[in-house]
């Protein structure tokens, strides 16, 4: 009986073992599986994706070749997610990096890919070589791809007249940044919170962002957008929720959404505010 229980016990382990390895042939191959194609053309940091990204899905990874986010960190880092790119996550290290983040999905209506960290490039600076990792990479929909810095201002341009040398070394890296990304083929563009806290952008960019978290149902919103074509053509949000019942409370949020679906256009010169007015496009259009 003894002898059985082992043989028994045996073939288990030996099943396992070759689960195990299975398992792990699958990963490898899926690990290093060819560079899914994207709309524009294949993704020029392919190659560059961590190992240990690849074995997320492609919206949770945050970061693709830096691994911002681990036990003992002693920095700080976030994600935030991006509606327009299917809600995927995108790692930052600062707070002008998650905002760009916000105000990119708000601003590049044409944006249609884009990676936080996406890869490592090679600077060359006052004869030197340095290492650089972009913030993002952003694809637009027919325009060249473009790589991202943030930083505050105060370090992005620093005074010449106190601090000389710092602000040489910077104009010389922010040069090699940009001559590192025509070589690539791609633009380049340095965002402080000059260009991503603008005001009302930025407010207005944090308010559609929050309508996101609005709990209205599909079925809701295509009774909303049936009333539209019967609206006047330029009317108030406020103006706006008298016309929706119980789901007035929520006005700001589904005129935010209506403005990402192309049904109505607020007015970015403003404030989203309960008093902003926006026109209607839906007016008039009764068949």
């Amino acid at each position: 009986m003894e002898s059985l229980a082992e043989e028994h016990q045996g073939r288990n382990l030996y099943r396992k073992a070759r689960e195990f390895e299975e398992k792990a042939q699958s990963r490898s191959r899926s690990r290093f599986a060819p560079p899914r194609q994207m709309e524009g053309g294949t993704y020029p940091f392919a190659h560059q994706i961590l190992d240990r990204q690849k074995r997320k899905h492609e919206e949770l990874r945050g970061s693709e070749s830096r691994f911002l986010r681990h036990a003992g960190s002693s920095q700080y880092t976030g994600i935030k997610s991006v509606p327009r790119l299917g809600f995927a996550t995108k790692a930052f290290e600062s707070s002008i990096e998650g905002d760009f983040w916000v105000v990119a999905d708000f601003l590049f209506t044409d944006m249609i890919a884009g990676k936080a960290q996406p890869g490592l490039l090679q600077l060359d600076v006052a004869g030197g070589h340095s290492d650089w990792y972009p913030d993002a990479w952003i694809r637009r929909r027919g325009r060249r791809d473009l790589l991202v810095e943030c930083k505050p201002i105060a370090e992005a341009k620093p005074d010449p007249e106190k601090y000389p040398d710092e602000a040489a070394v910077m104009n010389a890296r922010l040069a090699a940044m940009e001559a590192a990304s025509i070589r690539e083929g791609m633009d380049f563009r340095l965002y402080t919170e000059i260009q991503i806290r603008v005001e009302p952008r930025f407010h207005n960019a944090m308010a559609m962002k929050r309508s996101f978290t609005a709990h209205i149902s599909q079925q809701q919103f295509a009774e909303i957008e049936a009333q539209l074509p019967s609206l006047p053509q330029i009317l108030t949000v406020m103006e706006f929720s008298h016309h929706l019942g119980p789901l007035g409370g929520g006005a700001m949020h589904i005129a935010c959404q209506l403005d990402r679906r192309g049904k109505i256009r607020l007015d970015r010169k403003n404030y989203f505010l309960t008093d902003s007015y926006f026109h209607n496009l839906m007016a008039g259009a009764l068949s």
